[in-house]
């Protein structure tokens, strides 16, 4: 287990600077994985409608491409031939699998989609397994809960091959002045610190047994490679959808000023006041046809 000073040392000198460095990546995929997209560069001196049509040109392509995906990973049931004779009444505590219990005790049929849909969008995503009792047993039975990866960070001592990390990082709280609660884990206890806005001063608050053998935290990993990397669903396809919001705003400013045609008429006279040229206006319609009694009168447009 690591003592205090070894906990205070590994969260300044090793798991804050890389969770530090990772949170502003993550951070930018969490923007295209969302709505919140990068915005379309604009002139310094653009019009409130091309700010407009900006906006409206961004769509959340990506968010499909997770949901997509998605939507097909969901477990909904569960039986091992391990299984006790008549384990299969998932309404008697007592005559249900034990995976699945602990399974449904931690209301995994829900929790389980944001954990697959954030290892999709990021990557990666963590379920952390901690010591806890059955809500309904009083039994003891194991606490489940993903992570998201924007708020854990992992040390590996192989990441491609390694099934549990050697330590693991969890924002717990940021406070408003930027100091942060954290949580690290290692193969024996819980260890809670605290560590202020620029991540020099961590001190160290106290710590949890809970006697795992092993740092229970497990990875959920997309598309995990060889040497330990997996870029999910969105980060590949940033620059494809940035390029696909570009193509929808030119067209958008297309459709949008080549609507709007300047008409002109010569030779005809104008209307006596103003009253009856807006009358004369709203009588016109789109099948409408113009004629004049003086030969000399034209009608046109100004062609794009």
């Amino acid at each position: 287990m690591l003592s205090p000073q070894q906990a205070e040392q590994l969260v300044k000198g090793e798991l804050y600077p890389i969770w530090d460095q990772e949170r502003r990546r993550l951070d930018r995929i969490d923007r295209w994985f969302r709505w919140e997209q990068e915005d379309i560069p604009l002139p310094r001196r653009a019009t409130r409608e091309l700010k407009m049509l900006a906006q409206l040109s961004q769509v959340p392509w990506l968010t499909l491409v997770v949901t997509a995906c998605a939507q097909a990973m969901y477990v909904d049931g569960y039986r091992s031939a391990q299984d006790p004779e008549g384990t299969s009444d998932d309404a008697d505590p007592d005559n249900i699998s034990p995976p699945w219990r602990t399974w449904l005790a931690n209301a995994m049929d829900r929790r389980q989609i944001p954990l697959h849909r954030a290892a999709l969008g990021y990557g990666w995503a963590f379920e952390k397994i901690l010591p806890g009792e059955d809500p309904v047993t009083g039994r003891a039975m194991s606490v489940i809960r993903g992570v998201s990866p924007r708020k854990m960070v992992a040390l590996w001592e192989d990441p491609a091959e390694d099934d549990w990390p050697q330590f693991t990082m969890q924002i717990v709280e940021s406070k408003r002045n930027g100091e942060k609660l954290i949580k690290v884990l290692d193969d024996t206890a819980e260890h809670d610190l605290r560590v202020d806005a620029n991540g020099e001063e961590v001190t160290y608050l106290g710590n949890r047994v809970h006697d795992a053998g092993v740092c229970p935290v497990v990875r959920f990993a997309n598309m995990l490679d060889l040497e330990g990397r997996s870029p999910g669903e969105v980060e590949p396809h940033i620059p494809l959808a940035a390029r696909i919001n570009k193509t929808s705003y030119d067209r958008l400013i297309t459709q949008h000023f080549a609507s709007w045609r300047v008409r002109y008429v010569t030779g005809m006279a104008e209307p006596d006041d103003e009253e009856t040229a807006v009358r004369k206006k709203l009588q016109l319609r789109q099948d409408d046809i113009l004629i004049a009694e003086d030969p000399d009168t034209k009608f046109g447009t100004l062609e794009a």
